[in-house]
């Protein structure tokens, strides 16, 4: 038995000792058989890159936003990003790395094109399959002497089956990872907190101290539009965050009427639209973020269309959350459409009202799209605001609650609960002080599980299942569990 253990390890030994002889074959082998299913990993480079010195510091730098998906779906598709360059710590040199992920059906020709401030610096061509694809840019010394690099992606190509319609299926998806950064060579290191919170993608991240302060200079950083978020350790303190935001903001405005920024001309509902068949604008208003609460009372609509090239002529559609407000019709030589169409009241802070232009041309055969048509909403369009004004629980809490506001955290309350609380502070209190309390304190915080035993006075604020803030009274929740993050509100005897 001895002499076959002895036999096996020798089999062992030399095997390993012919696997290393031959690492660099089977380190080969690896990187074909991962150019073979992924493609070769791309390096575009340029004539005048910056360099760094030797021994630099080095720094990651994520994207602005980085948690909302960066998804390019169908021909064509565009996408941005933003990465914010350090300050205190000057870049030297430095490359964009793009990770991205690909599913593509067979026979489609496509390319992802990727620009920086808009000068075209790489193309990627798609792969059939699902394939995931690395590019790396080499930055010049224009590119690391911004304040902010601003990127863009292009999805360009053709489908696999050429049909003469445009309501085909798509035919590739491709999803910018969060991974994707720019990578930089500093002059110092990365440590001043203004740097910091551009490598971290221009969010400012707090460390949770377990504290009421903690959330209060959360709520501070909210209400001045800044990106903040409570995270368990190596996040900044309360003297760095302040230094850290810009001393010269403002906070975030709130706009007049609940759709002032969906009319305005930067909103987007204005400009020239392009299309074959019909055409739907979207005006989306929510009462919660508004000075004042009055109701819409008028929606007065100017369009303007070309004569149409058919002789045919246009159906205008207008609902409000789904439900029918208006439909009438205009002639084929009519240019400007308009009409005064009233908005009843409905329940709820948020909603959408949708303007839909039709065609009445009728396609005949299957590859006839129809002509294409023209159309812009005028910028003379406007929402005559009534007398009557939305009240609800929550507007109602918000009024009452004008003094300084005390708040209780309990100890047991987890990062991912804080932030809960610090969007339900910011979002109920967007102006009124807050301060820490022990005792007495006009706004208890609740986690998850928590039971409440309350008198008729007290409120209990959270966000639903659609994630709209809502106010009910807490009577209602005595001896309950609380299901989500709440506000344990007590209204003032003045106001209750």
């Amino acid at each position: 038995m001895r002499l076959i253990g002895i036999g096996l390890l020798a089999f062992l030994l030399a095997g390993l000792a012919l696997l290393l002889a031959r690492s660099e074959m089977v380190g080969q082998s690896f990187r074909a058989a991962r150019t073979l299913m992924d493609g070769p990993q791309l390096r575009f480079e340029t004539p005048m890159a910056a360099e760094a010195q030797r021994g630099a510091d080095q720094a990651i730098i994520l994207r602005a936003d980085a948690s909302a998906p960066l998804v390019l779906s169908g021909f064509p598709a565009y996408q941005g990003a933003v990465f914010h360059m350090p300050i205190d710590a000057r870049p030297t040199s430095g490359y964009l790395q793009i990770d991205a992920t690909s599913q593509v059906l067979d026979g489609v020709e496509g390319v992802l094109r990727i620009s920086i401030d808009n000068t075209r610096r790489a193309e990627v061509l798609l792969h059939p399959g699902e394939a995931v694809r690395a590019v790396r840019i080499e930055l010049t010394p224009a590119d690391i002497a911004r304040a902010q690099l601003v990127v863009s992606f292009s999805l360009q190509g053709t489908g696999a089956n050429l049909v003469c319609t445009n309501d085909h299926s798509v035919e590739a998806v491709v999803e910018i990872e969060t991974t994707s950064a720019v990578f930089l060579s500093l002059d110092a290191p990365l440590e001043t907190p203004r740097d910091r919170v551009a490598g971290w993608g221009d969010q400012v991240r707090l460390e949770w101290t377990g504290t009421t302060d903690t959330l209060i200079h959360a709520v501070s950083a909210i209400r001045l539009g800044t990106n903040a978020i409570i995270v368990p350790e190596m996040g900044l303190n309360a003297q760095e965050a302040q230094a850290a935001i810009d001393p010269t903001a403002a906070g975030v405005s709130r706009p007049q009427y609940a759709w002032s920024d969906a009319m305005a001309p930067e909103g987007g509902l204005l400009g020239l639209r392009r299309f074959q068949h019909s055409h739907t604008w979207r005006l989306r208003y929510d009462f919660t973020r508004a000075e004042n609460a009055n109701r819409p009372s008028v929606l007065d609509l100017a369009m303007l269309v070309p004569a149409h090239p058919q002789g045919a002529d246009w159906q205008v559609t207008v609902t409000q959350n789904g439900r029918l407000l208006s439909h009438f019709t205009g002639t084929a030589d009519q240019t400007r459409i308009g009409a005064r169409i009233a908005i009843p009241a409905a329940p709820g802070p948020a909603h959408t009202i949708e303007i839909t232009l039709t065609s009445a041309f009728l396609r005949e055969g299957e590859c006839n799209d129809g002509p294409e048509l023209l159309a812009e909403i005028l910028p003379e369009t406007q929402i005559v605001p009534s007398n009557m004004l939305f009240d609800d629980p929550v507007r109602a809490l918000s009024l009452a609650l004008t003094a300084d506001v005390t708040v209780s955290t309990p100890r047991t309350l987890n990062t991912a609960e804080a932030n809960v609380a610090a969007d339900l502070l910011a979002a109920l209190l967007p102006h009124t002080p807050i301060n820490a309390a022990q005792d007495n304190a006009t706004v208890t915080i609740l986690p998850r599980g928590a039971r409440i035993a309350v008198s008729e006075s007290h409120w209990l604020v959270f966000r639903d299942e659609l994630g709209a803030l809502s106010a009910q009274p807490a009577a209602a929740f005595a001896g309950q569990e609380i299901q989500a993050v709440s506000l344990l509100v007590h209204m003032p005897e003045d106001a209750a």
